[in-house]
């Protein structure tokens, strides 16, 4: 399970799923960071901390059923509703790794082998026989693969940040002999030394700032893709892999990563890519800026027909883009023109009808 560069790189039966059912200790995902993160102060009191703090932030909007705009983000992302009934079981199944990965607890040196997921900053070092600087590296050759001897992990393929373009991978093979005291399924998330290795840090930032917070993403022309790079957003991509073993890099790598595939992946791909999980946490940090998507209902004051249809079509090219805007809150909605004839084919239509159809004051159908 890797990630690349190239990447524009947790209601009803929801009740167990948000806050309201707390977890008990016992029952929280662990994990423990190497000696190798904390080398890097902006990782342990930025990139980590935000890493948890967007997974959060994805179960508290998903929940809040005023939060229309990223109701839709989350359908877009995942063909499925997170406030229609007939997709709770799997929106619930979708907000599980968040909800895991929002309550996880750090252990120390001394529990470290009982951790439920190991983070690596150490770029993946191999030993090599022929260079005595790397004895006691943290992978060496063994048969047809490589041993982890820290982690008593397996891989049948060089250790990722040895392969070019990759950022982080997570490890979930073990490597039984020797393992005494480990964590039976224990995972070891691998973070690559390129990750941080940005010549342009302004256009692709690293790390969340509040700088980054106030730019004016829209101005700039800079959509959800320019947030790829950050490392919070590998530290999602990642734990998704972690904590939910059915969720890997799909359909192929080619069409894993970024927005654009985001976007393609079927309702069954899209539950199953990480990268969709890692991109809905973006859009859940930037709503908190005030960003979002752009709508496709046209604002009331639109009525003529050609600039009606220029809108949604301007505003179904800002989406596949990524584009990043802003609105002012609409206390009082006006009345909108619905065609309900032309409006029951596609899912971007249901998806209009049911952002209008939630006031009846919204409104004002016409039949041809």
């Amino acid at each position: 399970m890797l990630l690349a560069l190239k990447a524009c790189v947790l209601l009803g039966t929801l009740g167990s799923v948000f806050a309201g059912t707390p977890i008990p200790k016992d029952k929280h995902k662990t994990y423990y960071l190497q000696q190798s993160c904390y080398n890097r102060e902006e990782f342990v009191f930025n990139d980590l901390d935000r890493a948890f703090k967007n997974a959060g932030e994805v179960l508290r909007r998903a929940k809040a059923k005023d939060d229309k705009d990223f109701a839709e983000v989350f359908e877009l992302v995942f063909n499925v509703h997170p406030h229609d009934s007939e997709d709770a079981k799997a929106v619930k199944k979708i907000l599980k790794p968040f909800q895991d990965m929002s309550v996880m607890l750090p252990v120390s040196w001394d529990d470290r082998k009982s951790a439920d997921v190991r983070i690596m900053c150490d770029n993946d070092p191999v030993e090599d026989e022929n260079d005595p600087k790397t004895k006691g590296a943290r992978w060496v050759r063994h048969g047809s693969g490589f041993v982890d001897l820290v982690n008593m992990m397996w891989s049948n393929e060089i250790p990722c940040c040895h392969s070019e373009g990759f950022a982080g991978c997570t490890d979930t093979k073990t490597y039984s002999p020797g393992s005494s005291g480990e964590n039976p399924n224990r995972v070891v998330i691998s973070l690559c030394a390129r990750s941080w290795e940005r010549s342009d840090t302004f256009q692709t930032p690293l790390h969340v700032t509040d700088e980054l917070s106030k730019r004016d993403f829209l101005a700039e022309k800079q959509g959800i893709r320019h947030l790829g790079f950050l490392i919070s957003y590998h530290l999602v991509h990642e734990f998704m892999h972690a904590l939910d073993g059915e969720i890997e890099d799909l359909p192929s790598r080619d069409q894993a990563y970024g927005w654009p595939n985001v976007l393609a992946h079927n309702k069954d791909i899209s539950s199953k890519n990480a990268d969709n999980y890692a991109f809905l946490s973006l859009w859940a940090m930037v709503a908190n800026w005030g960003w979002t998507l752009p709508r496709t209902v046209p604002t009331p004051d639109i009525t003529d027909k050609c600039k009606i249809i220029q809108y949604v079509k301007d505003a179904k090219a800002g989406i596949q883009a990524g584009m990043m805007v802003k609105y002012k809150d609409i206390t009082h909605p006006g009345t909108t023109v619905v065609n309900r004839r032309r409006l029951r084919k596609t899912a971007q239509s249901r998806r209009i009808r049911r952002f209008l159809e939630e006031g009846t004051n919204f409104i004002r159908p016409i039949d041809s």
